[in-house]
C-alpha cells in the first residue's frame, strides 16, 4: 500500500490518487497529479511527508521543481490510459472545492527539490548490480538484490566518495555492498534451517558470499589475506546461529 499526503489539506491516506477521506479532494489537474505522485513515502520517509504535509495544512505548500514536473508528466503520458482512467474516475467521484487563499505568499523558491537526479556513480552502481543478477541466478541474488538497491540509492554521498576519490570501481563497490548485506542476513538465522546448517537457499548465498569476496580480492580491494579471513568470519557467524 502506497502511504500519501493530500495535495489540498496535508492529511495522510492511502494511495497517491485516491480522493482525500478527510477534506474529499482527488487529483484532477496535470498539477494535482503531478503532487499526488510525488508526495509519497516511494520518495519520501514518513518524517518528511508528514512536514509536507503540515506545510500544505499551513497554505504554504512545496513546489515541484519544474524538471521533476517534466519528468513526472512525461511519465504519466507514456502510460496515459491509466492516468486518465484515474481522474475520469476522480471526476466521478468528487466535486472539486475552490482553492483556499494562500496563507502565505511564496517567494518563488522551493524549499526543497524533489526528485534529485541520482549521481552517474550511483546509477552506474545500479546497473552492474542488474548484471550481476542476471549473470548469477544460482546464488539466488534476487532474495537480497532489494536491500543491496536500498543502500546504494539512500547513501549516495558513500557511493560517489567510494568510486570518485577512493578509487573503487562501480562493480567492486556493488559487490562490497553485497558483502555488507549478506553480513547481516546469514548471521540472521533466517537462512538456517537449524542451528550451524543453512537452508538451500542459504547455502546459495554463502557462495554469493565467496564469488563477491573473490571479485573484491580480485580488483584489488582486498588483499588475499583479507579473503581468507571474510570466508572463515562468515562461516563461524552461521555455525553459532540457527
Amino acid at each position: 500500500m502506497t502511504t500519501a499526503v493530500c495535495f489540498k489539506c496535508g492529511a495522510f491516506k492511502i494511495g497517491a490518487f485516491v480522493p482525500c477521506s478527510k477534506c474529499g479532494a482527488a487529483p484532477l489537474s496535470e498539477d494535482d497529479m503531478v503532487m499526488s505522485f510525488v508526495v509519497t513515502d516511494h520518495h519520501f520517509d514518513l518524517n518528511a511527508l508528514k512536514e509536507i504535509g503540515l506545510r500544505i495544512s499551513r497554505g504554504d505548500p512545496p513546489k515541484v521543481d519544474p524538471k521533476t514536473r517534466i519528468d513526472v508528466l512525461q511519465m504519466m503520458r507514456q502510460t496515459g490510459s491509466v492516468f486518465d482512467a484515474m481522474r475520469k474516475t476522480n471526476e466521478k467521484l468528487t466535486t472539486p472545492k475552490p482553492k483556499p487563499a494562500d496563507k502565505a505568499a511564496s517567494q518563488g523558491k522551493p524549499w526543497w527539490q524533489f526528485w534529485k537526479k541520482q549521481p552517474d556513480e550511483v546509477n552506474a552502481a545500479i546497473l552492474e548490480l542488474d548484471k550481476i543478477e542476471n549473470a548469477f541466478p544460482d546464488f539466488e541474488v534476487d532474495l537480497i538484490s532489494t536491500s543491496v538497491r536500498d543502500r546504494i540509492k539512500t547513501e549516495p554521498e558513500k557511493v560517489v566518495h567510494s568510486i570518485r576519490v577512493d578509487g573503487m570501481t562501480p562493480k567492486a563497490l556493488v559487490y562490497l555492498v553485497i558483502t555488507n548485506v549478506l553480513d547481516r542476513e546469514l548471521s540472521s538465522g533466517r537462512f538456517h534451517v537449524y542451528r550451524g546448517l543453512l537452508s538451500g537457499s542459504g547455502e546459495n548465498l554463502l557462495r554469493l558470499w565467496d564469488h563477491a569476496v573473490d571479485e573484491l580480492l580480485k580488483s584489488g580491494n582486498h588483499s588475499e589475506e583479507d579473503a581468507a579471513k571474510d570466508k572463515k568470519w562468515i562461516r563461524e557467524q552461521i555455525r553459532n546461529v540457527g
